[in-house]
């Protein structure tokens, strides 16, 4: 995956990495968007194509973490809007924001993955998002935090 852009994620409009998506999904919901439940974790501000991954124990929604052995190591979804999970309410409290679990195509260069992930954690991240039904376009444009 080459470094050919760079994005200020300060400014990362929601949905903006959606190309197109399907008016019924494949277990036939009306769209694959739910409002998720984050926990509050000091992070600070999450920006729209944020890839998400789930904790298996508490159902919440945490940056996608390759490393971590709680679920959020599997990327199932992707941040719609921004959503402040940084100090604004006390650690462990919890906020809601819209995320995009799959059925649509997106651009992979405005997909913000974990800092440091390798080649071989983002391979096995788009192979994941990719059995959640997303189509990733533009791939070679994806970067990656160093």
């Amino acid at each position: 995956m080459a470094n050919a852009k760079v994005h200020n994620y300060n400014f990362q409009r929601k949905g903006c990495y959606i190309v197109s998506q399907s008016n019924t999904g494949s277990d036939g919901v009306h769209r694959k968007r739910i409002q998720a439940k984050f926990a509050i974790s000091g992070l600070g501000m999450l920006v729209a194509g944020t890839i998400l991954g789930q904790d298996t124990a508490t159902k919440e929604y945490f940056p996608h973490d390759p490393t971590a052995n709680n679920g959020t190591e599997i990327a199932s979804a992707i941040l719609y809007d921004k959503v402040n999970v940084g100090d604004t309410k006390a650690v462990g409290e919890q906020t809601h924001a819209p995320v995009d679990l799959g059925d649509m195509a997106v651009h992979g260069e405005y997909l913000v993955f974990a800092k440091g992930t390798t080649p071989t954690q983002l391979s096995d991240a788009i192979n994941s998002l990719t059995d959640k039904g997303f189509t990733i376009r533009n791939m070679a444009d994806i970067t990656v935090p160093a």
